[in-house]
């Protein structure tokens, strides 16, 4: 005799939702979708981890920070240098001055931008030194200048014991006098403080001096041949 009890049938049979009748009739809150994809997390999906750590804390930033500009502070420490360096230089020193300042110049608005100080601060000081040594050699060349280029007076003396040759400068060319016994003479003349007389007397002897501005200069005396420059006091050309 055969067992006629019917068999139930396979929940899940040919059911996509696995038999569960209660997703697929659509009352609960996941109707219409597979069991397993409702019921996969009873409880539902965590929330994710917060992305920049607990409330209240900083995010460490580890990338690399910019560094501060210094191309103006640079700027005037540069031009500080050559400054300084030009202003040993005579006439090239009087560059130090526009370099100078524009070193000043430079440094204050570095410092106004917050660039590099030690830099910015060197640059203006020697910018300002390059000033000051410029305007030091500036001044001392135009005084002498002045000095050098300016009027002079020349006399010249000269006695020979026979007649003689004088040859002298008066400040623009050179003039050959024939004189005998005492000879003096003087002129004026602007530009540099040369004196210079030559004395030539074959067969006696002579003596010359040259005074300039005031100040004996040059002295010489001798037997033939007697020179006196300006360019040192004492005997020079003695014979």
């Amino acid at each position: 005799m055969s067992d006629q009890t019917p068999r139930p049938e396979d929940p899940g049979a040919g059911d996509p939702y696995g038999g569960r009748e209660g997703n697929r009739a659509g009352t609960g809150p996941g109707a219409g979708q597979p069991w397993d994809q409702v019921h996969s997390a009873p409880y539902g999906t965590p929330p994710a981890p917060p992305a920049y750590g607990p409330p209240g804390y900083a995010t460490p930033d580890y990338g690399y920070q910019a560094r501060p500009k210094s191309g103006l502070a640079v700027t005037a420490l540069v031009l500080g240098i050559v400054a300084v360096v030009f202003a040993l230089i005579p006439v090239i020193g009087m560059l130090s001055l526009i370099l100078g300042l524009l070193a000043l110049v430079f440094g204050i608005v570095a410092l106004v931008q917050r660039q590099k100080k030690s830099l910015a601060v060197s640059g203006m000081v020697l910018g300002v030194l390059g000033i000051l040594i410029a305007g030091a050699v500036t001044a001392f060349l135009t005084y002498f200048v002045v000095r050098t280029m300016g009027d002079h007076t020349v006399r010249y003396r000269v006695t020979t014991s026979a007649p003689a040759t004088v040859t002298y400068f008066n400040g623009s060319q050179t003039v050959d006098r024939q004189v005998s016994g005492n000879w003096e003479e003087e002129f004026r003349y602007t530009g540099l403080p040369i004196g210079a007389v030559t004395v030539s007397v074959p067969d006696g002897h002579a003596s010359c001096e040259v005074v300039l501005d005031g100040q004996r200069i040059s002295s010489n005396a001798g037997n033939g041949r007697v020179e006196c420059i300006s360019a040192g006091p004492g005997d020079q050309g003695r014979r």
